[in-house]
């Protein structure tokens, strides 16, 4: 949305461009004559609006002033087509800092006016999505999670589970629930979880998807996680023994504490095992596969 403050002399677009790729605004001059145009960057940060001045151009000079690395080889130029006038600016790379809007200030004798033209910073996934654990127990009120980066606009992420064929193909998950985005830079995180009974899901591979369109293309892109194995761990482990602690039967880095009619699972410190004798982490992990 352009804004102008007082008579409108340039007329402009917004900027939606993806990080690192080279994006372009042209601007026509409504006014037929001036001295010069002022660019400058606004930025909008939780701490207060930011104006960064970035350089300015005559009908035959243009000059860079600005230093900040985030704007390095900016391109600035003035130009004619027939009877019209444009101003060219040339973004080589676009950075997460652009994002904001560009103030260009046109100023004829004693002639102002300001013209802004919002940058839209947009972000494709780069990494796939993790899916934080694997072993469960069955008693357990905890839900399949998985976290991974969505971009900017966010785009899809679902949870994946093997339908059990021998071709051992994955299905979109009909039962989960999206938390709220976490915005982090000019991208966003998102966690979702699978609202299944994990009674029924023993066995079952799953794995994380996030999928979008390449812009201009509209090809199909998708960034998976690993595939993880659903292991349940019974929920009367601790009955048929009268230990406080007892090995995980599934992972030597974690353990399994039996309390008053509970049973909980536990994780060691990152590099140690669970050992008896001892009932400890220590660094001994040689009954580790």
């Amino acid at each position: 949305m352009v804004t102008t403050s007082g008579p409108s002399s340039l007329t402009c677009d917004d900027i939606s461009g993806y990080v690192d790729e080279t994006a372009f605004l042209q601007c026509q001059i409504v006014s037929n004559n001036f001295d010069i145009i002022v660019l400058s960057h606004l930025s909008h940060p939780s701490t207060g609006s930011v104006l960064l001045p970035l350089g300015s151009l005559t009908k035959t000079s243009a000059v860079v002033t600005t230093t900040d690395p985030a704007w390095s080889g900016l391109g600035l130029a003035y130009h004619t087509a027939g009877s019209l006038e444009y101003i060219n600016v040339t973004l080589p790379k676009i950075a997460c800092a652009m994002s904001g809007a560009f103030t260009l200030n046109l100023t004829n004798g004693n002639f102002s006016s300001v013209t802004t033209s919002q940058i839209n910073v947009l972000v494709k996934p780069t990494s796939p999505p993790t899916i934080s654990q694997r072993t469960y127990l069955d008693v357990s009120t905890e839900q399949i999670e998985c976290t991974g980066d969505v971009g900017n606009p966010a785009v899809q992420m679902t949870l994946h589970a093997s339908n059990g064929n021998s071709n051992n193909s994955f299905v979109e998950m009909t039962s989960q629930s999206t938390s709220d985005d976490t915005k982090d830079g000019c991208t966003f995180t998102r966690t979702i979880r699978s609202t299944a009974s994990l009674a029924s899901m023993n066995g079952t591979d799953v794995k994380c998807v996030t999928s979008y369109s390449n812009i201009g293309t509209n090809l199909p892109t998708t960034l998976e996680s690993n595939s993880l194995t659903i292991l349940l761990i019974s929920g009367n482990i601790c009955e048929s023994t009268n230990a406080t602690f007892i090995l995980h039967p599934y992972d030597c880095h974690k353990y399994i504490h039996c309390g008053d009619s509970t049973s909980t699972e536990v994780s060691c410190a990152a590099t140690t095992c669970f050992t008896i004798p001892g009932n400890k982490c220590d660094n001994d992990c040689s009954r580790c596969p």
